[in-house]
């Protein structure tokens, strides 16, 4: 579970501007199957690349054939309390999804991530928590959908479906998907969006 102490720790962390590869490590071993394009990592893994950080307790790569690579990685499932964390933000979830794509540089970029169950994004401002997470690095975007909390220094919003603008400072909550009729497993919330401003005594995050 994310603590306070993590919330203060992420802005201690130095941005790395390295260019690195993916590096996979594990306690127990990797398992690769060959015909079916993957590999499995268990016990306390840890994946680095870039700023990222991923730790879990088990790691399944996919690997594809392209035009350039004959294994090209672009696809990372991580389970077991998976917790991603980056400079300015951590990811935590039962259940975590990385895509990666190459950009003209040959070079591996991450996608996007879809996090699942118990989610918990923390940044230097907020906490948000959900069942499901879907971010966007290129557009600095989370999007929380069932159960949505997300808590900072001014107070607290609940609702079914919310936007967060992590480059900009925007939060957006909603009672429902703005596409609710398209997406059938977005629950609509019970009740209206609920705020909670807090005084300015009582303004911690938790």
């Amino acid at each position: 579970m994310i603590s306070n102490f993590a919330y203060a720790k992420i802005k201690e962390q130095p941005i790395e501007k390295a260019e690195v590869p993916i590096e996979i490590n594990s306690d127990n071993g990797i398992i690769c199957e060959r015909d079916k394009n993957m590999c499995t990592a268990y016990g306390n893994v840890e994946v680095i690349h870039k700023a990222y950080k991923l730790k879990c307790d088990k790691l399944v790569t996919y690997f594809r054939s392209t035009a350039h690579s004959k294994n090209e990685l672009y696809k990372i499932e991580a389970s077991g309390h998976a917790i991603m964390s980056s400079p300015d933000k951590i990811i935590e979830a039962e259940l975590l999804k990385a895509h990666i794509k190459k950009d003209a540089t040959r070079k591996y970029n991450l996608d996007e991530i879809e996090a699942f169950n118990n989610v918990i994004i923390v940044t230097q401002k907020e906490i948000a928590k959900a069942k499901y997470g879907h971010y966007q690095p290129e557009k600095d975007v989370v999007i929380l959908k069932e159960d949505v909390q997300i808590t900072n220094e001014e107070g607290q919003m609940h609702g079914a479906y919310a936007e967060v603008d992590l480059d900009k400072g925007i939060s957006k909550m909603l009672r429902k998907s703005p596409i609710q009729e398209q997406d059938k497993k977005v629950k609509t919330a019970p009740n209206r969006v609920k705020v909670l401003i807090l005084p300015k005594t009582q303004r911690t995050i938790r």
